[in-house]
């Protein structure tokens, strides 16, 4: 009875070590494989595959921000402030966006242009749509920094030189109706003239004649404002033509992400 007992307790206690050996086992293993898909996310997030896909993400990232800035800007904003705006006001608000557009289209072109070279690193020199894209990101970055950094400042310059030469041929004509209308007001105490008026009606003092400009100074005016004009006109052109050329570019390149997406399809 007693030998039972024991061969009983014994059995239990084997069995008890069994489970908690098996137990411990697949704990062991539950760790083990937790550890290996952490180790294996580590490595696809260091692999060339993962980099593959951020660059991705970085060129259609830059090419959107672009694109979508180039399209408001061109065709939308530009608009909009000519027709609700006078015209100085408009060269004013042109001035002060201008330059942070193109700055804005420069990052984001090099962010697209960064993220098509790492993401076709193999490729980017031996297969010819790429490097055709490459070169097409590098032409509307270069295109950008033109307009940003030449034209932009140029056109700027001028537009606020024909504005001063404006506001001080309307100066003048403001200073003469400023002098017509004070030489209209009552005199002084100490004016003999108002002494004079006590004792009978007298004529006010005609007000001086406005020295108007002459025949040469107008000419020269008018010569340095057409000057400038043409000046304007050029730059603001060339402006133009440039920001149309960089969106057919960037255009481009969206077709070609399109066509991508199309075959991986």
């Amino acid at each position: 009875m007693g030998a039972d007992i024991v061969t009983n307790t014994s059995e239990q206690v084997e069995n008890v070590q069994e489970k908690a050996m098996e137990e411990a086992g697949r704990a062991a293993n539950k760790v083990k494989t937790s550890a290996n898909k952490y180790l294996d996310g580590l490595k696809y997030m260091s692999s060339m595959e993962a980099l593959n896909t951020v660059m991705g993400i970085v060129n259609l990232l830059g090419l959107a921000t672009a694109y979508g800035m180039s399209v408001w800007v061109t065709f939308i904003s530009s608009y909009i402030l000519a027709g609700q705006l006078p015209r100085q006001q408009f060269g004013v608000v042109q001035s002060k966006i201008y330059p942070v557009y193109f700055r804005a289209m420069a990052y984001s072109i090099g962010m697209a242009l960064l993220g098509h070279l790492l993401w076709h690193r193999k490729r980017s020199i031996s297969s010819p749509p790429e490097v055709f894209q490459a070169i097409n990101l590098l032409s509307s970055l270069f295109m950008v920094l033109v307009n940003g950094l030449y034209l932009e400042p140029k056109a700027t310059k001028v537009m606020f030189e024909r504005m001063k030469i404006e506001k001080e041929d309307g100066r003048g004509r403001h200073d003469f109706v400023a002098e017509g209308s004070r030489a209209t007001e009552s005199p002084s105490v100490a004016d003999p003239v108002a002494k004079n008026s006590r004792k009978g009606p007298s004529t006010a003092p005609a007000p001086a004649p406005a020295v108007a400009p002459t025949s040469s100074e107008q000419e020269v005016i008018k010569r340095t404002m057409g000057r400038l004009n043409e000046r304007l006109k050029k730059l603001n052109t060339n402006s133009s033509m440039l920001n149309i050329l960089t969106l057919m570019a960037l255009t481009w390149h969206l077709v070609y992400l399109g066509q991508r997406l199309t075959l991986n399809c």
